[in-house]
């Protein structure tokens, strides 16, 4: 009935959301309940085990609970291997246990902060499915198979409930709403194009619009990512869907260089270039005419030129009709890809395969594992010393919390939220505890059933998402239901206390060694794509920069408080790297498509090297740069590569240009730093 209400156009949005909150409340309820009695009727050892899962996976699209799940699994298979593994080689030898466990967790840690999306959740699954494995073997290693038995069957059996009533019980496919992210970014770009070819865009709107068009391009890759396990139509047209945000992000980086560039133009030459961009924006408003504007726009272009009166400005206007013609060529392409996906139809054979490149800090990936090593190395000293019971929970929950907090824009805060949660949930558990009846399934629903119905709700608000999940969690690992059940109180006392315990470990963790980089440093991987594409085999390199220097700027910005001026500098730096390296790409790329002579090409290939030494330099001065181009247009090259040295000149030239502003940078010795 909910999915049916939010569908009726008529209802206020508000309304539709709350139909939305509460069916995924009633979807996540009955695969909880039906999991717990099934793990009963199984005879499973911690039916809590198999609910703790249901909480984790749940989500409200079939394609991520199905993505959540398959790396789930993963995980969990390679987290029992490791920890049967460290069971049979230190059963008698806690320290070396312990130390190998930390060891294993930490790299785990990195391999989460390495990857994005559900990858690296699949990462962090298998350190602490190994701690959940090893750590209660401790006591009687020759329980260890079993107990990891019992694991793997409680987590799979979560997993193949949660995703069964996710994909039959109200189903939301992910697949309508990919096709339709992707065409309302379209129409987003399409509507830019027109406005910034019409009039003059303030420079305000053109930062935002870069930020959209990074968001959006990230954003559709993840969701294309969840859907191809959803849907079987969008994995037969994967390249097709990533081609399409691949020729969506090479069309706004084209935007993105033009308007800047026509800012920089001599009066003259500016006037002429708004009126070749209006000839090309007319022809948005029919994209069916897009088919063959080519032709009729060099000869417009021609026309103009030759209506220029002073010499000097010719250069400049050539670089600019240059990136005028670019544009609409990739729009043309564009709206190829487009038409084919409306028709839900897949590339040919023989079409390029391009794949979207992600962008990675081993710097901080290893920050994160030396982190999660001394939590767990700090909690292992406390336990050995103290001998505590409930030492082992207090590790799990440090390692689960270490890792999935590591790519949290603010980790501190999150863990902050999530210790909230935990002590909701242990004054909730020991409620329940006292209530529950003696061990019946039916009083085990009747009394947790309204608790936990709110608390699922809460997870749906992003502003006590992490209240809610935490309690969620804190309360199937107070509980520890099990077959049959029994409950202690003062095993819920320790359990709590030992929950935020490691909680706290986790927290102190990030404070002393943060994830937020320094400015200096996000800068200096910014300026790293630069080098990257001067260096980088052209072989799918414009895809490859593209995606990758919008994965890097996202991240970024994810770890950078919202608003302010880090942000603005961010920004900036990003749309000077993207301006510059795409021009080094072009004038790559034609170098090698029209082979000029060879003094052309020496000269050519010292600007390449001059502009990434620019780059890379923690002091850069222009002028090697600037007489390199000059040596280089004085050679007198072919028209393509002629207007690629314009564009890298004028932006060069630009007072404004952030790398040029007085500023403390770090020194930038490879691209691999991306």
């Amino acid at each position: 009935m909910a999915e049916t209400a939010w569908r009726i156009p008529a209802l206020p949005a508000p309304v539709r959301e709350e139909a939305r909150s509460w069916t995924f409340v009633a979807k996540s309820l009955v695969a909880l309940y039906l999991t717990a009695w099934l793990a009963m009727r199984l005879e499973l050892q911690q039916p809590s085990t198999a609910m703790l899962t249901v909480a984790i996976v749940m989500q409200p699209q079939n394609g991520l609970v199905l993505a959540k799940s398959f790396y789930r699994i993963l995980g969990t298979i390679a987290g029992s291997i490791v920890g049967l593994a460290l069971i049979a080689a230190f059963a008698q030898e806690r320290e070396f246990f312990l130390f190998g466990l930390s060891a294993w967790v930490s790299l785990c840690a990195v391999g989460a902060l390495l990857y994005r999306n559900f990858r690296a959740y699949g990462y962090v699954l298998a350190g602490y499915t190994a701690a959940i494995v090893a750590l209660p073997s401790l006591r009687d290693p020759l329980q260890g198979f079993q107990t990891a038995q019992m694991r793997v069957s409680e987590v799979l059996l979560g997993i193949l409930v949660a995703t069964l009533v996710s994909a039959l019980l109200w189903p939301q496919r992910l697949g309508p709403q990919l096709y339709r992210a992707a065409e309302e970014r379209l129409a987003e770009l399409l509507r830019l194009i027109r406005d910034g070819l019409q009039t003059r865009l303030p420079p305000e709107r053109v930062e935002h619009e870069h930020l959209q068009a990074v968001r959006a391009a990230v954003s559709l890759e993840d969701l294309r990512s969840s859907v191809i396990f959803e849907d079987p139509e969008v994995r037969a047209n994967s390249n097709g869907l990533r081609r399409f945000n691949h020729q969506m992000m090479a069309v706004s980086t084209t935007l993105q260089s033009l308007l800047p560039l026509r800012e920089r133009l001599p009066v003259e030459a500016a006037a002429r270039i708004d009126a070749l961009g209006r000839e090309l924006a007319a022809t948005l408003a029919t994209p069916s005419r897009l088919a063959g504007p080519r032709a009729r726009l060099e000869t417009r272009a021609a026309e103009l030129r030759q209506a220029l009166s002073d010499p000097a400005d010719l250069g400049p206007f050539d670089a600019a009709a240059g990136l005028l013609l670019r544009l609409a060529d990739e729009l043309r392409a564009l709206m190829v890809s487009a038409r084919l996906l409306r028709a839900r139809r897949a590339l040919g054979a023989g079409v390029e395969r391009v794949h979207f490149q992600r962008s990675h800090d081993p710097a901080n990936a290893w920050k994160t594992g030396l982190r999660t090593f001394g939590t767990m190395i700090a909690l292992s000293g406390i336990w050995i010393a103290t001998a505590w019971p409930s030492g082992g929970t207090a590790m799990l929950v440090a390692t689960v919390f270490s890792a999935l907090m590591a790519i949290a824009p603010n980790p501190v805060d999150a863990l902050t939220q999530t210790l909230s949660g935990f002590a909701i949930a242990a004054a909730l558990a020991i409620v329940i505890a006292a209530l529950l009846p003696g061990g019946g399934f039916p009083g085990l629903v009747a009394v947790t059933l309204p608790v936990l119905a709110v608390l699922f709700y809460l997870g749906t608000r992003p502003r006590w998402a992490g209240v809610g999940m935490g309690a969620l969690l804190g309360m199937f690992l107070n509980l520890q239901i099990t077959n049959p059940m029994r409950l202690s109180t003062i095993g819920l006392f320790n359990g709590a206390v030992a929950e935020i315990v490691g909680l706290l470990a986790a927290v102190m963790g990030f404070a002393l060694l943060p994830v937020r980089g320094s400015m200096r440093r996000a800068l200096a991987r910014l300026r790293a794509t630069v080098d990257l594409a001067a260096s980088a085999p052209l072989e799918g390199l414009a895809s490859r920069f593209e995606s990758m220097h919008r994965d890097l700027l996202s991240q970024l910005l994810r770890q950078t408080a919202t608003g302010g001026h880090q942000v603005d500098r961010i920004v900036s730096w990003s749309l000077v790297t993207q301006e510059v390296a795409r021009a080094l790409i072009e004038l790559r790329q034609d170098l090698r498509d029209h082979a000029p002579p060879a003094p052309v090409r020496i000269r050519c290939d010292a600007v390449v090297d001059a502009v990434a030494a620019l780059f890379r330099s923690a002091a850069p001065d222009r002028e090697a740069a600037l007489e390199a181009i000059g040596r280089a247009l004085d050679a007198t090259p072919p028209a393509p590569l002629r207007a690629h040295l314009m564009q890298l000149r004028i932006a060069l030239q630009d007072p404004r240009a952030p790398i040029f502003l007085r500023a403390p940078l770090a020194p930038v010795s490879h691209a691999s730093r991306i």
